[in-house]
């Protein structure tokens, strides 16, 4: 028998890490199936328990650059101590950013702008060397000045970079932080040489030496710009995971966060985690149902169109049972409680759609297995890059043959982050996903979501899916006495059948009396006396007397319905 376990993954950069942590799950004779997500940082381990445990499943980590810790089955909904983690994590990577973002802006404008880095130069070399410093004595302390700003952004905000990197290589893998650090600390190496060259060669006035520094001029800016936009990306990543979880949590808020519940004699509000199996909880009109139960006391009718997509509520009486999530429309209900917390039916809606979003479209694992080659490809391209412009590219304009070579080959390395491959599919299936859960569509898993691309046909419910779920009476065969009769019966309906008929009657200035009795029958119909007469409203086998009339609805078509039937033809 098969065990499938969740884990939370911390430290995932790229599909590189996504593609180091399957290999080696895969490499254990006891994994079924393994599959990492790296939009929300998640895995889904499926193993023989006679081969393996659950701790040896964990295990797998002590030789991976990342931690990991077991999901509980009944672990809540929203982990709240995950949560303030991610969000102090974002708070901390905004911060980084801004700090990088200040200092590039300083260093390009210093590097960059025409005549500033000359102007710096000498305005600092007249207090060091005199008023008659030289070409090159300028242009050193200036350089000096970029290498000093440059100097936090490679080694402070570039930090995470290197460490990402240290980690992968020694785990046997290539991941994208190897890409970043690798092609900034060329650029900040060949910056040093270019800026130390007068102290090399102790010559502070040859004029070969004013070329050589003049046509190789550092590239400091150039190394805090590729980290300051990676950060960049590092933030803009982090909102388009956070934007995954939106869809879950709006599944997860269609409970209410408390529940009024019988306790001592007395009907205390306490938080919805708190509720047992066997509490009874009233649920008032107009409130959203707490718990799965049974109604023990009252009747309502309940609308369940987030479980079933029927727009029309739901009579309910006691016996009948009820859906945490749903809505009461009309009367008070008491609720015995029968399945809360994981076991719920919500609980275990949003456990199907996150493991619908943990799963791998084909498209995805394609992607995949191109990124746990990537890194080595693009080093090689990199390399090749190179050895292309050195050897066969003679140097153009004020540039050397090695900066020539040089900026190509760190250009191929970093705009190569495979961020994008491993991020784009899970991130589209998951928000998809969400939304479609969020709309009452629930997707079986990603492969499911790549076929419906291919669809020829569609079937649809109609009420409330492609109509507004407002009826209204076009059709009526009634008297006007016994339309007044029907629609005061209905008065006591809040059925959208009965308001429909309701708003006819009084359309037509009918004056509705009070019905002196009123009984809806589930799946039936009302009846009840009005004014002296037994009035029975609903189908034809429940109306077992003379019919002596009917009413024929219709429901307008949602404003968007015809495009939409238009763009699924397409």
């Amino acid at each position: 028998m098969e065990q499938t376990i969740r884990i939370a993954i911390d430290g995932m950069h790229c599909a590189n890490c996504v593609a180091n942590v399957e290999k080696h799950y895969r490499a254990m004779p006891s994994v079924v199936d393994v599959a990492v997500n790296l939009a929300n940082n998640t895995g889904r381990v499926t193993f023989d328990p006679a081969q393996a445990s659950v701790d040896d499943m964990l295990k797998v980590f002590d030789d991976l650059p990342f931690t990991a810790e077991l999901i509980a089955e009944d672990a809540p909904l929203v982990d709240e101590k995950r949560r303030a983690k991610e969000t102090a994590e974002r708070k901390h990577d905004l911060k980084v950013f801004v700090v990088s973002a200040i200092l590039t802006v300083i260093i390009f404008s210093i590097g960059m702008i025409p005549g500033w880095h000359m102007a710096v130069g000498h305005f600092i070399a007249s207090d060091i060397f005199g008023s008659a410093a030289t070409h090159v004595q300028a242009m050193f302390v200036g350089n000096i000045l970029l290498l000093v700003l440059t100097l936090p952004v490679q080694f402070g905000c570039g930090l995470r970079f290197y460490k990402g990197a240290f980690d992968s290589l020694r785990s046997g893998s290539a991941n994208m932080d190897v890409l970043v650090a690798l092609g900034t600390t060329i650029a900040f190496i060949f910056s040093l040489w270019i800026t130390f060259l007068p102290v090399i060669t102790n010559n502070w006035s040859d004029a070969e030496v004013a070329l050589a520094i003049n046509e190789g001029m550092p590239y400091f800016e150039t190394c805090a710009m590729l980290i300051t936009f990676v950060l960049l990306g590092k933030i803009l990543e982090t909102r388009a995971k956070g934007a995954t979880n939106q869809a879950i949590e709006a599944l997860i808020n269609l409970t209410p966060p408390t529940a009024q519940v019988h306790r001592g004699g007395a009907v205390v509000e306490i938080p919805l985690a708190q509720v047992v199996v066997g509490d009874s909880v009233l649920v008032g009109p107009g409130e959203k149902v707490a718990v799965d139960g049974e109604v023990i006391e009252g009747s309502t009718e309940v609308e369940e169109s987030m479980l079933t997509g029927e727009a029309l509520p739901v009579m309910k009486q006691p016996g009948d049972s009820v859906t945490g999530g749903t809505v009461n429309t009309t009367g008070a209900i008491t609720v015995r409680a029968l399945r809360v917390g994981s076991d719920s039916t919500l609980a275990r809606i949003v456990r199907a759609v996150e493991d619908a979003q943990g799963s791998k479209a084909p498209v995805q694992r394609l992607a995949d297995k191109i990124a746990s080659v990537f890194v080595p490809c693009i080093l090689g391209v990199s390399l090749i890059t190179f050895c292309i412009w050195f050897f066969f590219v003679p140097p153009a304009g004020a540039n050397t043959l090695l900066t020539q070579s040089l900026l190509p080959a760190i250009a191929v390395i970093v705009v190569a982050c495979p961020c994008a491959l491993g991020l784009a599919t899970p991130t589209a299936l998951m928000v998809g996903m969400g939304k479609g859960a969020q709309l009452g569509i629930l997707i079986k898993d990603g492969e499911v979501l790549e076929r419906l691309g291919k669809l020829d046909a569609a079937v649809f419910d109609k009420t409330g899916t492609i109509t507004v779920g407002k009826p209204q009476v076009v059709l009526c065969s009634l008297t006007p006495e016994n339309l007044r009769l029907a629609a005061a019966l209905e008065t006591k309906s809040e059925h959208p059948l009965a308001r429909a008929v309701v708003e006819y009657a009084k359309a037509r200035g009918l004056a509705l009396p009070s019905p002196s009795s009123f009984q809806a029958l589930v799946g039936e119909g009302v009846e009840g006396e009005v004014e002296g007469h037994q009035v029975k409203i609903g189908s034809s086998v429940f109306v077992d007397g003379a019919s002596v009339g009917g009413f024929e609805f219709s429901d307008e078509a949602k404003p968007d319905a015809q495009q939409t039937i238009e763009e699924l033809k397409q």
